[in-house]
């Protein structure tokens, strides 16, 4: 069997989390980012305040994710009630925690078949 020149895309490596700083990769983003299977997108909500349902419905167009785990920053801040009930409906999971746990949440899911999706404000 031929051996192929590409190499397989490794799982992108969660470095450091502190207030304000994400680091993946040797990368540090002090800005919200968008992590899906290994990619890092630059959303256009900056803010938790800011997404809506059209946000996450084109998210979901986009990306087709199962599950949507959301990075909050420093501190836990729910998610407001209307945005959870949309993304159930949409059948999506959704997880809402700080973003220090939300990363390592997705360590954990780094091996796991379902398709996360995950929005992680510094």
């Amino acid at each position: 069997m031929p051996k192929s020149d590409q190499k397989p895309k490794l799982p992108i490596r969660v470095q450091r989390y502190c207030p304000g700083q994400i680091t993946l990769d040797s990368q540090p983003y002090h800005h919200a980012i968008l992590l899906h299977q290994n990619q890092i997108h630059t959303p256009k909500p900056q803010h938790l305040a800011e997404l809506s349902r059209t946000t996450i419905d084109a998210w979901i167009n986009t990306f087709n994710p199962d599950l949507l785990l959301i990075g909050t920053g420093e501190t836990h801040v729910y998610l407001d009630q209307e945005l959870f009930t949309h993304c159930q409906l949409q059948q999506i999971g959704v997880e809402v925690m700080s973003t220090d746990q939300c990363l390592r949440t997705i360590v954990a899911l780094q091996g796991d078949v379902r398709r996360s999706l995950a929005f992680l404000i510094p």
